[in-house]
């Protein structure tokens, strides 16, 4: 990346290990939230050349191994392009791909993003990026990717691609047939806040008005039963057609040819059902509206298109006739769940599958993926299927798919935040008892703005086109803008507005049948725009004079800081200050007055006058490189000194440029002293290195901070390796691989930092080859012991044991040697505020109840051990309630505890699906119907 080789890179030093272990749970999320605020007005870069201004800006959050952003605010001129690169991968953006203000990027691959944000010069004070949000991926995407190595830690997998099930992963366009490619063109890859991928389906309605519905898992909002978040559907990415053709390796969702949409409403949330509303039709042209089943008919064979992975369209095959199971509070949530139980005869499903449909063989929707078996096998892909599968019979399924009959009239989920409505109530609005409904092609449009980022008092065209609609009504807009009312089915109208902010102007057009198409575009009208460009040398000595400079289109301005107090200043000028002890001031300007007033801050560190002056190594091999590097914020530099005819007393000095170097090589045998003489003012600074040169063996010395080191999962566990070389180019390695957390080109005296992931030998060595000959090489390594930690603990008490309702009693917990604990076991409902199964909790904590329902009640803790390699630690302790009537019998509180646990460590890793098995294995206690069922599905993707 070029902004990176000029070393303008902006590193978020965020430690992902905590957000991935939190989010390692949920298998639709593939990314974490990293919160960092960006501006094109505050942070990068302006350059101008042949009258266009570009801004540039890079980031770079280590460890990722994807990235994207959530731009709060994004005015683009009509003109105007940001693009955005990656190691890999490039994007651009205009105006048209806005929603509003506001972006949703796509994903791209890679630990670093680049932006180019380029844009007429007279329009430049017109253009403004603000960025609230990066989200960081830990889940590889595509093919060739490997997921974070946390994360592959967590669940003790060597790489991502490393199981077995994907051997038998189906690619659609293999089983492609003309009666199920209706249901391959209504099926969609979502992706929510670029944080959580799933599968859903583009439904018809029974009016058939081409309303754009799409129905897909609720726990797609959040990553976990239940919802929580029906406003993501504004985040929602559509991805349309991502196939790829039988016989090639299956691509990603994420390819740049896919084509996007972004944003939607939530209509429904019932149960597991979450359905949307598109804010547009279907922005392609072969979109499908797929038909339901809703009459609670039996399913045989039957089958599901969806997305694992985030990969292109795959395929499973069911068996048999679906087993039709109801499960209690499964879900975590107070209703009976309506499953219909599958087994896989062809292909298999995966994380992102979740909300995918499953078609009868009728090529209708009856049901959406909810739930799915857990794995432990690292491709994250459920079993293959059995060589002569069994019929689903409530004990032996690969998925559980909420029933569309099930939950069509349901209003049991009292958490839903759309009231009573119901799916039926949205897909049939007349009642008409409907329960079946075909497939049709979805109807689209066009509808464009001439500029989405226009100027009060500027005149915006918006055209359309919606191919054979009779009329159109157009409505939004502001009021005498000239919009709203009835319009033809294609053409042209221009409007204007009075005053700033975002206008959203809607197009719906009646179609034949009854059907209509819609759409809608938002315009960010602005007024004129502020400008202000505030810059200064950034770093200085103390006591040297510091220029400042403006630029604005708006006036007065005033500056304040330090020793400055202007006012009244005009609208672009320079300043000249000092100061006189080391520290940051801030400088800040204002210029303007009222809604045209901006403001600005620019920051010089004064520095005591020094050089940093380093060289590669003291000690050079003939014919080797020999780097000079050197850090100083004078005025001017003098070099002295050298080898021979070395071209070291010509070196130009930039002043004030930060870190630069020379490079020569080492030509002559002898000691050779480097000196470098800088002053500003009436201040001198010198400093020099003495570098030896030899025509001795080749040779590298390497030592470590720490051989022997006891795993903690802190920085305590960085082992720093060193080492010296008299040959040019050094390559340090570790094994088994770690990725150094020190970042740079390595030097022949050199030393990168690395952090383990978990107990074992590791053997870290560097590789120096010679500048000069690349045959000649020396190596070294050295060996680290990594000792695993002392086994975690628990223990529980409650006090008292025995009470009378409603008495009050106290659970207290604790553990050595744990990450984090979760809390197990059942209690009294009106408990749940305060214990949740699987909730977090401290490692050490107590909580007070009021007892008010008599029954025996078992709590527990379960303490995950500091060393994913070991199992967690367990303790509960019963409590018993009773009538106020009753004598309570004094007995001593039930206890345990220990370094052990039930559940093995991939339970509690990254395809872990903890939080589900546990779930699953409470409404067991709940439901005996399901008392058989000893392969629990896990949450599906």
């Amino acid at each position: 990346m070029a902004a990176e080789a000029a070393g303008r890179v902006d590193t978020v030093r965020t430690d992902l290990k905590p957000l991935i272990r939190q989010a390692a749970g949920s298998d639709v999320q593939f990314a974490v939230h990293v919160p960092h605020a960006v501006s094109s007005r505050a942070q990068g870069s302006w350059s101008r050349s042949a009258g266009w201004s570009t801004w540039h800006y890079a980031v770079r959050i280590p460890t990722a191994v994807s990235l994207s952003f959530h731009a709060s605010r994004l005015q683009l001129p009509p003109s105007a392009v940001l693009t955005v690169r990656s190691a890999a991968t490039t994007q651009t953006y205009r105006a048209s791909d806005l929603r509003g203000s506001e972006l949703w990027s796509r994903i791209q691959p890679g630990e670093a993003l680049e932006f180019s944000l380029q844009v007429p010069s007279g329009a430049q004070a017109n253009a403004d990026l603000e960025i609230a949000s990066f989200q960081a991926g830990f889940r590889a995407l595509g093919a060739g990717a490997q997921d974070h190595p946390y994360y592959r830690a967590l669940a003790a997998a060597a790489a991502a691609d490393a199981g077995g099930n994907s051997g038998c992963v189906q690619n659609y366009s293999c089983a492609a047939t003309t009666a199920n490619t209706p249901s391959a063109q209504a099926t969609v890859a979502l992706v929510i806040g670029n944080l959580y991928q799933c599968t859903g389906t583009l439904l018809n309605d029974v009016r058939g008005d081409n309303t754009p519905y799409v129905l897909t898992a609720r726990h797609c909002e959040s990553g976990s039963y239940g919802g929580g978040n029906p406003g993501a559907a504004a985040s929602v990415t559509v991805y349309w057609d991502a196939v790829t053709p039988c016989g090639s390796a299956l691509g990603s969702i994420y390819d740049p040819g896919v084509a996007t949409q972004t944003g939607a409403t939530t209509v429904v949330e019932q149960e597991d059902a979450w359905l949307l509303r598109l804010d547009q039709s279907p922005v392609v042209a072969d979109a499908v509206l797929a038909g339901f089943d809703a009459r609670g008919r039996s399913v045989t064979g039957g089958y599901t298109i969806h997305h694992a992975l985030g990969h292109d369209k795959q395929f499973v095959a069911w068996f048999g006739r679906a087993a039709s199971v109801q499960r209690n509070q499964v879900l975590d949530t107070e209703y009976l769940s309506h499953f219909l139980e599958v087994v896989n005869q062809t292909g298999n499903i995966g994380p992102g599958a979740s909300g995918a449909g499953l078609m009868d063989s009728n090529n209708r929707f009856v049901g959406l993926t909810s739930l799915g078996r857990g794995t432990s096998d690292p491709s994250g892909y459920e079993s293959c299927p059995a060589p002569s599968p069994r019929a689903p019979n409530g004990s032996n399924g690969a998925a559980d798919f909420t029933s569309l009959a099930g939950i069509w009239n349901s209003t049991a989920d009292s958490t839903s935040t759309t009231g009573n409505a119901t799916l039926r109530s949205v897909l049939d609005p007349g009642f008409t008892g409907t329960q079946v409904v075909s497939s049709a092609p979805a109807a689209s449009m066009s509808f464009s703005a001439s500029d989405h980022t226009p100027q009060v008092g500027d005149v915006l065209a918006l055209s359309w086109n919606a191919p054979g609609a009779t009329q159109c009504t157009a409505s939004g807009g502001v009021s005498g803008d000239g919009w709203s009312g009835t319009v033809a089915g294609a053409a042209s109208r221009n409007v204007t507005a009075s005053a700033p902010g975002v206008v959203s102007y809607h197009l719906q057009c009646t179609l034949s049948g009854a059907r209509t198409v819609s759409s809608e575009i938002s315009v960010n009208w602005t007024g004129p725009a502020p400008y202000l460009s505030w810059s200064s040398s950034g770093n200085a000595w103390v006591n040297q004079p510091v220029t400042l400079s403006w630029s604005a289109n708006v006036s007065p301005c005033a500056i304040e800081g330090g020793g400055v107090s202007l006012s009244d200043q005009p609208a672009s000028g320079t300043t000249t200050t000092t100061q006189s002890t080391p520290g940051d001031v801030d400088y800040q300007i204002t210029c303007g007055a009222g809604a045209a007033e901006i403001t600005q801050t620019t920051t010089v560190s004064y520095v005591t006058p020094g050089i940093d002056f380093d060289v590669n190594s003291t000690d050079r091999r003939l014919g080797e490189s020999l780097v000079l590097k050197w850090l100083t914020y004078a005025d001017s530099c003098t070099p002295t000194g050298g080898q021979p005819n070395d071209g070291w007393t010509g070196v130009s000095f930039v002043p004030r440029a930060g870190a630069e170097q020379f490079l020569t090589t080492a030509t002559t045998l002898g000691t050779f002293t480097y000196t470098l003489t800088c002053s500003a003012g009436s201040s001198s600074v010198q400093q020099s290195v003495t570098v030896t040169i030899e025509n001795g063996a080749a040779y590298v010395s390497a030592a470590v901070n720490q051989p022997t080191l006891t795993y903690s999962g802190t920085p305590a566990d960085y082992v720093t390796f060193n080492w010296t070389s008299n040959l040019s180019n050094c390559t340090p390695g570790s094994q088994p691989s770690l990725s150094p957390l020190t970042a740079g080109t390595p030097m022949a005296e050199d030393s990168v930092t690395f952090d383990p992931t978990a107990p074992g030998n590791y053997v870290f060595s560097v590789t120096c080859t010679s500048a000069a000959d690349p045959t000649l090489q020396a190596q070294t390594s050295v060996d680290v012991s990594v000792l695993a930690p002392p086994p975690p603990t628990a223990s529980m008490t409650i006090t008292p044991a025995t009470v009378l309702a409603p008495q009050t009693f106290t659970v207290s917990w604790s553990s050595t040697n744990a990450r984090s604990c979760t809390l197990t076991g059942e209690g009294d409902p009106d408990w749940s505020a305060l214990w949740t199964p699987d909730a977090s909790v401290p490692s050490t904590g107590s909580q007070t109840f009021t007892a008010d329902h008599p029954g025996s009640y078992t709590l527990g803790v379960s303490c995950q051990s500091i060393d994913p390699n070991q199992s967690p630690a367990a303790a509960q302790a019963t409590v018993t309630v009773m009538a106020a009537a009753q004598s309570p019998p004094v007995a001593p509180a039930k206890s345990g505890g220990g370094g052990g646990g039930a559940l093995g460590a991939l339970e509690l890793g990254l395809l872990g699906w903890l939080l589900a098995r546990k779930r699953t294995q409470n409404s067991r206690v709940a439901s005996p119907a399901i008392a058989l069922y000893n392969a629990a599905p896990q949450p599906e993707r």
